[in-house]
């Protein structure tokens, strides 16, 4: 169907015509088809960042002993292709968790709840660190979900902390 559609040099000239006399903007048009066309046929990736990261066990420690009484990490999220373009198109939710090692420190979503809400294919995540934390203690965010039918590879965050 994207065939009938896209030819070897972008959009079939009936329909590069028709959207020329609508003033839209072809180059956004033949990518919007070529980013579906990758969606629909599964390549479809959660990507974060950090993907991994080492906080200082004396500064969670310390941001946790202050006014704030928490240490927060931002996770940033994004769904993309196989190459990293992100697919702003998707504006849905995937599902969360946050997991920790530690025996004397604790974590939580920001704002709690179990799934976050993506605007233009991005979002973030944070995570509030209480308790005490040592060094070789982990924290991991953990994203998960289905996208157009296709269960996705989860995605993880790892804070190993570091003395």
């Amino acid at each position: 169907m994207i065939k009938d559609i896209i030819d070897m040099n972008g959009i079939q000239p009936q329909v590069r015509e028709l959207l020329a006399e609508m003033n839209v903007d072809l180059s956004s048009v033949n990518g919007a088809f070529v980013s579906h066309s990758k969606a629909m046929s599964g390549d479809i990736v959660i990507t974060v960042d950090p993907a991994t990261c080492g906080s200082s066990a004396e500064a969670v420690n310390t941001a946790i002993g202050g006014e704030a009484g928490k240490f927060q990490r931002t996770v940033h999220i994004a769904l993309t292709d196989s190459e990293g373009n992100i697919y702003s198109w998707f504006e849905g939710s995937l599902s969360i968790a946050a997991t920790k090692s530690s025996t004397s420190g604790a974590v939580a979503i920001d704002g709690g709840g179990a799934s976050v809400s993506f605007t233009n294919g991005e979002a973030d995540v944070k995570l509030n660190y209480t308790g005490e934390w040592a060094a070789a203690d982990t924290c991991t965010l953990t994203v998960s979900g289905s996208v157009l039918g296709y269960t996705l590879t989860n995605a993880t965050s790892v804070d190993t902390l570091v003395a």
